[in-house]
């Protein structure tokens, strides 16, 4: 079961990240298709609100286990950023909507690039977290080389 939920996560993770460059691309674009724009927003903020319902429990166990190691303060900084890119969040799509992009299309366009890579940083960050966490605990197996998170390596000669 843990297992099952631990690999939802990851992969709604990627799916995020995927979608939230998805809106990225579309935003760049010289021209704001704001059709597709507010599509793929639509979608991004589906899969965002699903993710946040079920996503607390497990982050949970991670927190448990960086209060277990004694980084209390690290667990305290990423439950308020979390909570501070939510609060976020939720005022972009109110300041965006209803037809708004269109009075300020440069605006738009940098909120949103803003925005979107901290959503893109913080589900690396999460991803990153709930992987290595649940490893540590045999939750699961080591992934193949290119579903890891990056990390460095050092060589002994």
């Amino acid at each position: 079961m843990i297992h099952a939920s631990l690999e939802q996560l990851l992969d709604e993770h990627r799916e995020i990240d995927d979608r939230a460059r998805d809106v990225v691309r579309l935003v760049q674009s010289p021209r704001l298709d704001l059709p597709a724009i507010q599509a793929a927003l639509d979608g991004l903020s589906a899969l965002v609100r699903f993710h946040l319902e079920h996503e607390d429990v497990l982050v949970y166990e991670v927190a448990a286990h960086l209060r277990a190691i004694g980084q209390t303060q690290h667990e305290k900084s990423m439950s308020a950023e979390l909570e501070l890119l939510r609060q976020d969040w939720v005022h972009y799509l109110d300041s965006w909507g209803d037809g708004r992009v269109a009075l300020d299309p440069v605006r738009f366009r940098a909120e949103s690039i803003d925005l979107l890579k901290r959503i893109q940083d913080r589900v690396r960050i999460e991803s990153e977290l709930l992987y290595f966490t649940a490893l540590r605990h045999g939750l699961i197996p080591l992934r193949d080389t290119e579903d890891q998170p990056a990390r460095s390596v050092t060589r002994r000669s």
